[in-house]
């Protein structure tokens, strides 16, 4: 004998499912009667000259050589945007390249100090040849499982699987990018060995075998070579042997003094036509002397470098760099955006000492 609660219970529940089914039975019903049918994301191959699709380049590509492009039917979300005026190295771009053409069997692995341009060539190959990208930062918390994703309860009890950014380069293809990998555990990423050789891998938040899709790649970038030998980069660890034993390792220094400024010209550019700067009357006055001002940038960031060699001192990057030129363009002067993009950071005996810097290559600059 079943009480009256039971009963109603069971009622309650019978009924939001007859529902929960007519309402699945009335948009099918829908469906079929206006011919609608779901739109799948389809892609197409087209070769195209590499010298035009990488237009700012330090050197040029043999006129023969092309790369393989990605049209998408639909925009793709795990596409990046393309970033104008970019400033692609030849080199890296050789090998970031030779990857995606070779079978999957060794992953990437570009080291560099910060700044250097390792996460963006890997944005923005993406971005121009149409190949999906998923990136992440590691972390010391990140363990293996989170990398695929997580389960979360939901209210009807059941468990839903929230599919994680390498689960779904490992399913649908594209490149899976860990930054900071070095300051992961080298005991949770030895786990990862296995995707570099498997056809399948298993997931355990699904309790299934997955297939790896054959234009799946892996590529890490860290501070350190894996040796965690850095005095710059606190909680970097030392990789295990057999992990790194699966990765091409590409060291990625700063541009050469001629390379930055030719990278610097390139952001002006970008800036100036974003922003309109062309047709504000306050910053033609100016225009004549912002690119030799970039080279004079690029100058203090260089002697910053050098001085951090000799002292636990932060760097002064790519990215700084191009905050310090759009903060200056926008409004800024010289001093007050040098702080806002990099000193402001730094303690005061330290901001004193790169304001030196700064007043010593730009004299005009005076120090507040």
């Amino acid at each position: 004998m079943f009480d009256t609660q039971t009963v109603e219970q069971f009622a309650q529940v019978l009924a939001k499912t007859l529902v929960t089914e007519q309402a699945k039975a009335n948009r099918a019903e829908a469906a079929k009667f206006l011919g609608y049918q779901g739109t799948s994301n389809k892609q197409t191959i087209e070769k195209v000259s590499a010298n035009s699709l990488f237009e700012i380049l330090d050197e040029p590509f043999n006129e023969s050589v092309n790369i393989k492009v990605r049209k998408w039917s639909l925009p793709h979300v795990a596409v990046p945007s393309i970033k104008e005026n970019y400033f692609f190295r030849k080199d890296l771009l050789v090998e970031v390249n030779a990857l995606v053409l070779q079978p999957r069997k060794y992953g990437l692995f570009l080291t560099g100090k910060k700044g250097t341009g390792k996460s963006s060539i890997i944005e923005q190959y993406c971005a121009r040849t149409g190949l999906p990208l998923y990136q992440e930062t590691g972390s010391s918390t990140t363990e293996y499982l989170d990398l695929f994703g997580t389960t979360l309860p939901t209210v009807s009890g059941s468990i839903k699987f929230l599919a994680g950014k390498l689960f779904t380069a490992i399913k649908e293809g594209g490149i899976y990018l860990l930054d900071e990998i070095d300051m992961m555990s080298a005991g949770e990423l030895v786990k990862l060995n296995e995707l570099f050789t498997a056809d399948k891998i298993y997931v355990p938040q699904i309790e299934e075998w997955v297939n790896v899709h054959k234009d799946f790649r892996f590529v890490a970038t860290g501070n350190t070579n894996g040796s965690g030998l850095s005095g710059s980069y606190v909680g970097a660890n030392v990789l295990n042997e057999a992990f790194m034993d699966r990765f091409y390792v590409i060291d990625v220094p700063y541009m050469t003094k001629e390379l930055e400024q030719k990278f610097m010209e390139s952001v002006v550019s970008d800036i100036e036509q974003k922003y309109g700067l062309a047709k504000n009357k306050s910053y033609q006055n100016k225009r004549a002397g912002v690119l030799p001002l970039a080279s004079q940038m690029v100058e203090v960031a260089r002697a910053i470098r050098t001085s951090a060699e000799q002292q636990d001192l932060p760097v002064l990057s790519l990215r700084g760099l191009e905050r310090w030129i759009f903060k200056y363009l926008t409004g800024k002067s010289i001093l007050d955006s040098f702080k806002i993009a990099y000193a402001n950071t730094l303690d005061e005996p330290t901001k004193e000492a790169v304001v030196e810097i700064l007043t010593t290559h730009i004299p005009t600059v005076q120090a507040a």
